[in-house]
């Protein structure tokens, strides 16, 4: 059996968005720096190269995010157990059923309904990776 060590690329990490955002520094952000970022780019999509007939698209994903976030509408949708899934109770279920029932929301035809991938469909559909993008350059 090998155990071969993957190491981190050398290679300089790419941003994204119109080269605004470096996606490695992104991750440590705090989820009002997201927001802010978020609306940001709802607010001036020119600037960081993003298509501006996708704008309303972006705002619904963005309110879906935000509902799905610590303290947002379907976070708090069930107050002992709070969660960024969006689901809602079973009125029918029973001991040997789940209590909630998945909500998706739909986008495109593909069913989402946890707050991480609506970011990655937030992030995917504003921008395409840059050119030369690599799982080692780009991709987290």
């Amino acid at each position: 059996m090998s155990t071969t060590l993957i190491t981190p690329s050398a290679e300089a990490f790419l941003p994204a968005f119109n080269g605004q955002l470096n996606l490695k520094d992104a991750c440590t952000w705090s989820l009002t720096q997201m927001k802010a970022f978020m609306l940001g780019l709802i607010n001036s999509p020119s600037t960081h190269g993003v298509d501006e007939n996708v704008i309303g698209e972006m705002r619904r994903l963005r309110t879906d995010i935000f509902d799905l976030c610590e303290n947002g509408s379907k976070y708090l949708s069930e107050a002992s157990h709070p969660q960024s899934i969006s689901r809602i109770v079973d009125p029918n279920h029973s001991k040997d059923t789940s209590y909630f029932l998945l909500d998706s929301m739909p986008y495109r035809g593909i069913p989402y309904w946890c707050c991480y991938d609506l970011l990655g469909r937030f992030l995917s559909v504003f921008s395409p990776a840059p050119e030369g993008a690599t799982q080692d350059n780009f991709y987290l």
